[in-house]
Order: structure tokens, then sequence, then C-alpha cells
């Protein structure tokens, strides 16, 4: 049987384009998977899975999509308000 180890670095959401790909990252140890309060960082790949850009958000997101041609993502945010943002990268 699967159990969950205490170092699990949780990634949520991706977003893809002609040129690469984009997916968010928590980057923190988490002993609960179901007390996950969003990623707090977007990872930007090129289709060889090398990052190229590493964004540190103002804070953290539970869902994300991306606009490329404009470079903006627009989140929904995890707060006990959540809102919909947009950021331009």
């Amino acid at each position: 049987m699967y159990t969950i180890k205490p170092a699990i670095r949780v990634f949520s959401g991706s977003s893809a384009s002609d040129s690469g790909f984009m997916v968010g990252f928590a980057g923190e140890k988490n002993n609960n998977i179901h007390g996950f309060i969003g990623v707090k960082e977007l990872l930007l790949f090129d289709w060889s899975g090398r990052c190229l850009e590493r964004y540190l958000l103002p804070f953290r997101v539970l869902s994300f999509d991306v606009d490329w041609p404009h470079r903006k993502v627009f989140a929904i945010t995890a707060e006990s308000e959540p809102r919909l943002v947009s950021l331009s990268f």
C-alpha cells in the first residue's frame, strides 16, 4: 500500500503553449495532501524539460490559466474570499 511521506512537494495546475508549459508549485513539505493551501510559484519549462523561469507569486493561488499571446496569468487566489487576479509575466 502507498502511504504519503512527509516530504511531498505539491505541483498543481498546468497550462501549455507551442513553446513550453507552466506548472504551479507549492514547494514545501506537506504531511497532509488534504491540507493543500495553493501554490506560491509558477515554473515555466520548455518542451525539453528545462526550467526557463520561476515566478514567485505575491499570494497563493488555487488555480490558474495562461493567456500565452498576451503573457498574462489569470488565477484564483487561495484566500477566505477568493479573487480572480491577472498577472503579467
